[in-house]
């Protein structure tokens, strides 16, 4: 009993952490993204805020588009047969995040990943 309110206390914790750090306009979506794709969703919200400070319609010099700075072959490749709209933040983070998890199981760490994200 007093392991489970340890948990209930250390999971509480952590999101007052998390929504302190990143007020976001994309919470549910970032939620979302990180559960289905199992990758932390404070991780996601930082590489959103690095990548297009938060900014959904940024277009990089390079042509990456929206919040998670996907270039669009990838996330054509990402999204299989769907239609895609990179300016739409639950498309674009969903799509970044899907990279982001493969990338993290093709090199085995987060750092490599990040590396090969950027």
């Amino acid at each position: 009993m007093v392991v489970v309110f340890a948990m209930v206390g250390l999971i509480g914790s952590w999101l007052m952490i998390f929504n302190f750090c990143f007020p976001l306009k994309y919470r549910d979506e970032i939620l979302a993204a990180g559960k289905t794709y199992s990758v932390d969703p404070v991780l996601i919200a930082a590489i959103i805020n690095a990548e297009s400070s938060f900014n959904k319609d940024k277009v990089s010099p390079k042509h990456a588009v929206g919040l998670m700075q996907l270039l669009p072959t990838t996330a054509k490749s990402m999204a299989e047969d769907e239609e895609i709209d990179l300016f739409n933040p639950e498309t674009n983070i969903r799509l970044g995040v899907k990279y982001l998890a493969y990338l993290i199981k093709k090199f085995g760490d987060i750092d490599t990943a990040l590396f090969a994200y950027n």
